[in-house]
């Protein structure tokens, strides 16, 4: 599956890189800048609907909104603990639970995320064996969790530098059996024109997706870990 069709798909407007919200614009016989308006909005100001997207004309907004969802994600509940962790409960389509943690840790923020609403690897050890894999999450809603972890921080008034974020893909969900949905959403967090949390301050944690296992597909090598 290319990066492409990963976040076309469905108009997955959130899973979009800054190239592919331009192309996806004059697609549409716009220019291309409006793309990387409405890209900056999302992943530079936060911004969570198409109305607090003024530059946009009416219209586009309008049409826009009646074919994406820029709001994947519904908060069930905040569990927060004594040392200022956070960590979010979240629903997503098809009313499954996942999991985003907020962990600060001096003028350094750490976001956990998950890559599937339950998992499929049934560690003894894990709690979200017991669900078994419900679905894998798109790109988008990987990206979504970032940005509402983000605007809350805004709301707290404890906004990190985003030089200062770090992601770790340890949340729900072996990221190795997501690949191209996560890979795309980490290419969205590093591209320039948004939060560009780049490569070395990701860390995508897997239990050992091997080569002869019944999990392993050959097509998906280390090189291609690469961000490119």
């Amino acid at each position: 599956m290319s990066s492409a069709s990963v976040a076309v798909a469905g108009h997955d407007l959130l899973g979009f890189t800054c190239q592919q919200m331009c192309a996806f614009m004059v697609e549409r016989g716009l220019p291309a800048y409006r793309g990387r308006q409405l890209f900056q909005a999302l992943h530079r100001r936060l911004v969570e609907t198409l109305e607090d997207v003024p530059e946009l004309p009416r219209a586009l907004r309008t049409g826009l909104a009646a074919g994406t969802d820029l709001r994947p994600l519904s908060l069930t509940e905040v569990f927060e603990a004594a040392d200022g962790t956070r960590r979010y409960l979240f629903t997503v389509r098809g009313g499954h639970a996942i999991e985003t943690v907020w962990i600060p840790d001096g003028g350094r923020i750490t976001l956990c995320l998950s890559s599937q609403a339950g998992c499929p690897m049934r560690c003894a050890f894990c709690a979200t064996a017991t669900l078994g894999l419900q679905r894998n999450l798109t790109a988008g809603e990987i990206v979504a969790q970032v940005l509402y972890v983000l605007r809350d921080a805004v709301h707290r008034r404890q906004q990190p530098r985003p030089a200062g974020i770090n992601l770790v893909l340890m949340g729900m969900g072996e990221p190795l059996l997501n690949y191209d949905h996560v890979l795309h959403a980490l290419r969205v967090l590093a591209d320039p024109e948004g939060l560009h949390i780049v490569p070395r301050r990701v860390t995508l944690s897997t239990v050992g997706i091997v080569p002869g296992s019944w999990l392993w597909d050959a097509s998906r090598t280390v090189r291609a870990w690469r961000f490119r």
